[in-house]
């Protein structure tokens, strides 16, 4: 007998990412991902698809309990597959970069970085890699001294205990002068990431001497290396580029001998991700426009290194592009999100058009990459059926890995209907409806309304971590109701445009017209509806909550509630000072405080449970605190949840026990309200 989901199956849900295809089109590498309980943490470990006669067999190539193994690449010689890994004690336990066999062995570790490294990329003749890894001035010096972290054990723990208290004396007291000075939930430090390259010798398996290639005050990432070996492109700040997390990035060449670079594209662009061909003739990199960054198609562009002009690959299809790479010298494989779901496309470096190679609407494709002996491998995953690894064959997927059929096997699983409507003022709108396992058309639920972050997020309904929510949502009996509403991606940049200088009204007319369209079936019992979001869907869910009482009771997650204090605290201030084209703390502060969802906080009579983290840097937990008070001194019945040491991906990536815990809080707090012999028995939380 099939049982219904629960928080608990956090446990049962995998995530598979990454894959990459060897050279002779004989094997497939990508990542498992697990919740591990015992660990009250996660474990990635990387598999591989082999190919034997006609079919493929798949078994686990590292084994990543407790650690992380991330980021497989198979050397272009195919020989080799290397990837980063966690698995080392101190002073190692950042992720280092390791090399095994294809045939397998033991996983041999190539750099001794205690500051770790974050990407790496092959030589093209599998002797060696670049890679970017963090230092500071005094650390490069040391480096350009010959300097070098002692090899004899004894030696090496003393090194790194003395390592170690230098850096906490760093932060006693704290000093800032960069910005943003704190990112997810750690403060930044004085090192920049920097280029390196790394020799391998195969047949000893081991790493040569590290030579620096970069220097200076700023990061660099996003590497790429042509096939000449020595054509380099990376990303980094432009110069007297304001302090951003993610804008005021522009392409460079670099001179990998003296680590000088040159800036390609456009000035006028922001670029988020940057990829040389493989013959050196163009670059291909995604951009935004400098002038107005918020709420705009990320587009593909192909610039011509020759004489340093870009072309935009999606413009007529107008949507973001998500992931890229090149598949042969000259040859681009992307995917672009659409109106919730994903399509695949091929693009040629010296033409302009686009050939599309996959669709399928009910398909949200989260990796992808091809060779031409096999065709698109992806790893995909719909509302019926979490993330798996694909052969595209033809029109269909053809599944190479079944994570879980066990665990769909025992459980009971809600019917999604895509549905598509208009709100009043003439918008359509996407929304899916989610129904419990056991629905009777004859009888009324309660609803459970969800709105999503961003502001400018595409959801799907084969979205991870809310997949399991809405299901769990359903399985407790509730029909859930979801859209994407205007300023949402995947539907065009005018789309997204749309609440520009308005994140509250259009939002909540879109929203509550597809409750309206869910109430309007006669299944709802319209006493007994809940609402929740988180980051912007927490600014919705409160800016609801303070214009509509149609509620019986409301979850909001490190929301958003009040602009003006939030741009002084937030390490993302241009999102709002775009958004809204506002300064922080000058005259137009009263424009944002019509924007402010704490501004009709005496309007808000909905039971409210705040959730959100205590080292939260992104939205910090000081929104929570005045929400909390203010509804508190108004008698509104509210409670406040404080997770610690999580950060703003609590929901989707926080402590297996903590997100278990969220989504306990959140269902009964939802059934406390929403549930008859409770929401009778209910009592004012004080």
């Amino acid at each position: 007998m099939k049982r219904a989901i629960t928080a608990e199956d956090l446990y049962n849900i995998n995530l598979v990412e990454t894959p990459t295809v060897s050279p002779n089109g004989q094997h497939i590498a990508f990542v498992r991902g697990v919740a591990e309980a015992d660990l009250d943490s996660y474990s990635r470990t990387i598999w591989l698809a082999s190919k034997q006669g006609d079919q493929w067999h798949t078994r686990p190539f590292t084994a990543g309990v407790p650690h992380q193994d991330m980021q497989p690449a198979f050397s272009p010689d195919g020989n080799w597959l290397a990837f980063l890994s966690t698995r080392f004690s101190e002073p190692w336990q950042a992720p280092q970069l390791c090399v095994m066999p294809v045939l397998g062995g033991e996983a041999r570790q190539l750099s001794f970085r205690v500051t770790g490294v974050t990407e790496f990329v092959w030589q093209p003749d599998s002797a060696g890699f670049l890679l970017v890894s963090p230092s500071n001035a005094a650390e490069r010096a040391q480096e350009d001294e010959g300097e070098t972290w002692p090899t004899e054990k004894k030696a090496l723990k003393g090194a790194f205990g003395k390592w170690k208290e230098e850096n906490k004396a760093k932060t006693d007291p704290r000093v800032v002068n960069v910005f943003p000075y704190r990112v997810g939930t750690s403060f930044v430090d004085d090192r920049h990431r920097h280029v390196y390259q790394l020799p391998f010798a195969a047949a000893t398996q081991t790493g040569g001497a590290l030579r620096r290639v970069t220097n200076g005050t700023q990061h660099f990432g996003s590497i790429s290396l042509a096939n000449d070996g020595v054509t380099a492109y990376a990303l980094t700040l432009r110069d007297g580029f304001k302090d951003s997390l993610f804008l005021g990035q522009i392409p460079v060449k670099l001179d990998l001998t003296t680590g000088a670079y040159t800036a390609v594209g456009d000035a006028a662009f922001h670029y988020g991700g940057a990829k040389v061909a493989p013959s050196g003739t163009h670059l291909a990199a995604v951009g935004i426009p400098a002038d107005l960054p918020i709420g705009r198609t990320q587009h593909l562009f192909m610039i011509d290194l020759a004489t340093n002009t870009q072309t935009n690959l999606t413009a007529e299809v107008d949507r973001t592009c998500a992931e890229f790479d090149w598949t042969t010298a000259d040859e681009l494989l992307l995917r672009l999100d659409d109106q919730g779901a994903s399509r695949i496309f091929t693009a040629a470096a010296t033409d302009t058009g686009l050939t599309e190679q996959y669709f399928d609407q009910d398909q949200l494709i989260v990796g992808v990459t091809s060779h031409p002996d096999i065709g698109l491998v992806v790893a995909n995953r719909t509302n019926t059926h979490p993330t798996e690894l694909s052969i595209v064959q033809g029109a269909a997927l053809s599944p190479l890995t079944q994570f879980h059929e066990s665990f769909l096997a025992s459980v009971t699983v809600g019917r999604t209907e895509e549905v598509w409507y208009t709100s009043p003022d003439g918008n359509k709108v996407q929304g899916w409806i989610v129904y419990p396992p056991e629905f009777d058309a004859s009888k009324t639920y309660p609803l459970a309304v969800n709105i999503h972050g961003g502001p400018h997020a595409m959801w799907s309904s084969a979205s991870h971590a809310t997949w399991h929510e809405w299901q769990m949502h359903a399985n407790a009996g509730y029909v859930v109701f979801f859209c994407n509403p205007r300023g949402s991606e995947g539907y065009g940049e005018s789309f997204m445009q749309a609440i520009h200088h308005n994140w509250g009204a259009p939002t909540l007319t879109d929203v509550l017209a597809g409750v309206d369209l869910v109430v309007a079936r006669g299944i709802i019992d319209t006493d007994r509806m809940a609402l929740t979001g988180g980051s912007f869907g927490g600014y919705m869910t409160v800016w609801t909550i303070g214009h509509d009482n149609r509620f019986a009771a409301a979850v909001t997650q490190r929301g958003v509630y009040q602009l003006g204090a939030f741009m002084g605290t937030t390490d993302i201030p241009e999102l709002v000072e775009y958004a809204f084209e506002a300064e922080m703390f000058a005259d137009d502060e009263a424009k944002l405080w019509q924007h402010t969802p704490i501004a009709y906080a005496n309007n808000i009579e909905t039971p409210t449970l705040i959730i959100h983290a205590e080292n939260d840097f992104r939205v910090p937990i000081s929104e929570a605190e005045a929400l909390y008070i203010k509804l508190r001194r108004k008698g509104v019945p509210v409670e406040m949840v404080r997770y610690p040491e999580e950060g703003h991906e609590l929901s989707r990536s926080g402590k297996p026990k903590h997100r278990i815990d969220r989504l306990e809080r959140m269902l009964a707090w939802f059934d406390k309200y929403c549930k008859p012999a409770d929401a009778a028995s209910a009592e004012d939380v004080s």
